[in-house]
């Protein structure tokens, strides 16, 4: 794909992908500490930031996950609740529930990323950092909001 700007053309590949992909695990990994340790999250940003991690510097669009997701909370875990019947909220695993919550923020909220793409990283996304049934648990849930 290239995307024309100005007089030049840059090209848009596996790159591009890579970069929305860490910006969701740094997302992922902020929000879940947020919830699990219920630190402030500019001082979890600025733990984040000192960490060892190579990916350590937070991109715009991670930062457009939390402050979304943080933002939109209350409608995002009402929507969870709708489709996850037999879970209540607080009994969801926390890196399945933010997980969950990341592409429903994507999908519903930042409406730029197609539902497709976004389901499937979520389900990328359970696969390494859930459970065992944390990916068929993600994608049911998704699915059965965006049918």
């Amino acid at each position: 794909m290239n995307i024309k700007t100005s007089n030049k053309s840059a090209s848009v590949g596996n790159e591009w992908q890579y970069n929305l992909h860490v910006s969701r695990i740094q997302a992922l990994l902020i929000l879940f500490e947020i919830d699990i340790v219920n630190h402030d999250k500019q001082i979890t940003i600025e733990n984040f930031k000192q960490s060892g991690w190579k990916h350590r510097n937070l991109s715009d669009f991670a930062c457009t996950i939390i402050d979304g997701v943080r933002n939109n909370l209350e409608s995002i875990d009402d929507e969870i609740s709708k489709s996850a019947t037999d879970w209540p909220v607080d009994q969801i695993s926390m890196i399945d529930k933010n997980i969950l919550r990341i592409a429903i923020y994507e999908i519903m909220i930042y409406n730029k990323t197609p539902v497709g793409a976004s389901i499937n990283e979520a389900v990328e996304l359970a696969n390494f950092f859930g459970s065992e049934n944390s990916s068929k648990f993600v994608n049911g849930v998704l699915g059965s909001i965006f049918k």
